[in-house]
């Protein structure tokens, strides 16, 4: 052995070598140029080339596949064996996974997930509120996917609990995040579309204390009776559901915080009046809500028949109660005395009399009078 060789320092000796990276680290650093180690080398390694710090790559973020790019799955058994075991993990990974797959099977092969829509209704109802926006995403997504498939209408009207799915929907449609925010909007707007006669279940938030969930739900609510009323393709509006919508969209239209909850009030208020009559829509109305509310209605969207009406002639009125209240008009100026008069003394006279004092005088001074 060359003794002349330098030795090497004992920390050197004993260092350990960094940990192999895993295999996900081995894939995420081919990828990004990211070494995934727990040693971190100092800087006179780094300066001595025995380390070299590679350039660091951000991770692109995956966005969310639009239904119409949904690709088939290669085995569906498998894939509807592992929507139906896993469909509530708590692995926010495999919870992804899970909801892709059940977006794929709805589209290409609903009837595999029938037996499943009750489940997939609590699952969306826990996804919507989860602080994840890969998995909020996906959730509107599977939502939209969910309420408008045709061939599910009938399974999913009847198991799936519209009173707490519709509601969480309708909060995510106006959340900060614009990428939840369009696809909420997205799949309210497509249920809307495909099944306009299930309005009924927007009926609920359209007097929400949330001012912008009520917007919301009014406004989906307004594109539903556009459908029914211009469409004839569609179920027909029954007159029991246009007397509760006519009575609900006034009470929106009259008391809605936001313009956008009064616009599309007075637009159903339209519609149905368009559609039945504006006579038969004012009964309704009357009939559900209170006085003051009818007439507010009728003089917002019917400013024409209360100009059609003829005034009232204030004039020959105030007249005849002046007359009426003169002294000329009294019993006793007629000159009739057999008529008894009959005169009431104010609160102002009684009060001046009772405050004025008055003046004592002796039986002398009165016996002078005469």
């Amino acid at each position: 052995m060359d003794s002349s060789a330098p030795e090497q320092p004992e920390q050197n000796q004993h260092q350990e070598p960094p940990p192999a990276p895993s295999p996900a680290g081995a894939a995420a650093e081919a990828q990004s140029g990211l070494k995934y180690s727990s040693y971190v080398p100092t800087r006179r390694e780094i300066e001595s080339g025995e380390y070299v710090v590679q350039e660091v790559v951000a991770v692109v973020r995956a966005e969310g596949v639009e239904t119409s790019q949904l690709e088939p799955l290669e085995d569906w058994e498998a894939a509807v064996q592992d929507v139906s075991q896993n469909l509530f993990t708590r692995d926010w990974s495999s919870r992804f996974d899970i909801l892709h797959s059940t977006r794929k099977l709805v589209k290409f092969d609903p009837s595999r997930v029938a037996v499943l829509v009750a489940d997939i209704g609590k699952c969306l109802q826990e996804c919507l509120k989860n602080p994840r926006s890969s998995i909020l995403r996906e959730a509107c997504m599977l939502s939209g996917d969910l309420l408008t498939c045709t061939e599910l209408t009938a399974v999913v009207t009847k198991d799936v609990a519209f009173d707490k799915l519709i509601p969480a929907l309708l909060l995510k449609s106006i959340s900060d995040k614009k990428f939840i925010r369009d696809q909420a909007v997205a799949a309210l707007h497509s249920h809307a579309r495909a099944v306009p006669h299930l309005y009924q279940v927007y009926h609920g938030s359209c007097e929400h204390k949330n001012s912008k969930i009520a917007a919301s739900a009014s406004h989906i609510v307004s594109i539903c009776l556009e459908l029914l009323c211009e469409d004839n393709s569609h179920q027909e509006l029954l007159p029991d559901d246009a007397a509760e919508m006519a009575c609900r969209m006034a009470r929106v239209y009259l008391h809605g915080k936001l313009a956008d909850t009064r616009k599309s009030g007075k637009r159903c208020l339209e519609l149905l009046g368009a559609k039945l009559s504006p006579e038969v829509v004012h009964q309704q109305i009357a009939a559900g809500c209170t006085v003051s509310d009818t007439e507010a209605v009728r003089r917002l969207l019917y400013p024409e028949q209360q100009a059609d009406q003829e005034p009232v002639n204030n004039t020959s009125s105030f007249k005849e109660f002046i007359q009426s209240a003169s002294p000329a008009s009294s019993p006793k100026s007629s000159g009739n005395p057999s008529e008894p008069v009959l005169v009431m003394e104010t609160e102002s006279t009684r009060a001046r009399r009772n405050s004025t004092p008055r003046e004592r005088k002796s039986s002398e001074d009165v016996l002078q009078l005469f």
